[in-house]
């Protein structure tokens, strides 16, 4: 069952924007990236298999500020940008010690507190002034909390900050003292500077990433919902409605993934297509019936794997706890 993948704001900020403004001193952009920050696969959660039956379904128009049960083990937009304002601070001190000048990113941290879960778009399109003017085209993506802060880091400063070699400088002039080298007879941190810095805040039990379990929870609860018989019922009811107004899809992301609108602007058609999809969800109240089996099934695979969970949820306490301390010590 297809399951969107949409920009989300919740990912770290820190490491996109701060190879751009190495490389390039451009704003950088998030990215989905798998799991544990592209390094774990996402794990079997163990998915119930008797289907459920929610009895109180909510009417839900608009998707953007739901709240799940899995945010409760997941960063937040707010958390996260705390945690990489941390780690540019401690990053930043290091970059001292040897004679760089380290800026990427901007301290505003009032982003919201939103999770990795509440994607824009998780049920498709839902607002009718959006998709007037946009039709399934996406809004640009909000990168005001990144910049390029005047940074003009040669090879040298990359391969302090990263702990790795700039093709640039060639292997002739890699460092043998230790896995990161040394810059001045001064040895670089395994990882650079900011492998120093998330060492710092995850020394106790703390993590800089989404654990695998908690994100595997948000993916599956999506595409298990949508085999579950209420949602599969809406979408019945969803369907007939569009072909009432003349269009033929069999579910929400049908419509939003139809191949016409691979277009660089919004046609007229698709515009008249998803405002046709936001009014039918809304007739259906699709949103409420998808958000209250997607809401229901996370609460299931959690209490299947509560201690783990519970475990997840005192490493983004301690980190937390790390990154507050490293902010107040700067202020």
């Amino acid at each position: 069952m297809y399951s969107p993948r949409f920009p989300r704001l919740g990912r770290s900020l820190l490491m996109p924007a701060a190879m751009a403004v190495l490389a390039v001193a451009a704003v950088a952009s998030c990215s989905s990236s798998a799991a544990g920050g592209g390094s774990q696969p996402a794990q079997d959660v163990g998915l119930p298999l008797a289907p459920i039956h929610v009895a109180s379904i909510p009417t839900i128009a608009d998707s953007s500020s739901l709240t799940f049960p899995i945010d409760a083990y997941l960063i937040t937009q707010q958390q996260r940008a705390e945690v990489d304002n941390a780690t540019v601070i401690i990053a930043r001190r290091c970059m001292q010690r040897f004679g760089f000048t380290y800026n990427p990113i901007s301290k505003n941290t009032n982003v919201g507190q939103t999770t990795e879960t509440n994607a824009p778009r998780r049920y498709g399109v839902v607002s009718p002034a959006q998709v007037a003017a946009l039709g399934y085209h996406p809004p640009a993506a909000d990168v005001s909390a990144l910049r390029a802060s005047g940074n003009t880091l040669d090879a040298a400063g990359i391969r302090v900050l990263t702990g790795g070699v700039s093709p640039a400088q060639g292997a002739s002039t890699t460092a043998k003292a230790g896995p990161a080298g040394s810059y001045n007879g001064v040895q670089i941190p395994a990882g650079g500077c900011l492998g120093e810095a998330r060492r710092q805040l995850t020394e106790h039990g703390g993590s800089v990433n989404d654990s695998p379990i908690a994100q595997a929870i948000d993916a599956d609860s999506l595409s298990r919902s949508q085999q579950e018989p209420q949602v599969v019922a809406v979408f019945k009811q969803w369907s007939a409605c569009m072909a009432a107004k003349g269009y033929n899809y069999a579910a929400p992301y049908d419509a939003g993934n139809d191949r016409r609108w691979a277009t660089s602007t919004p046609t007229a058609a698709e515009i008249q297509t998803a405002t046709a999809d936001v009014a039918c969800k809304q007739k259906t109240n699709l949103v409420g019936v998808w958000y209250a089996v997607d809401a229901a099934l996370q609460t299931s695979m959690i209490n299947a794997q509560q201690q783990q969970l519970d475990a997840v949820k005192d490493g983004i306490a301690q980190e937390m706890t790390a990154t507050a301390q490293v902010a107040g010590a700067a202020n």
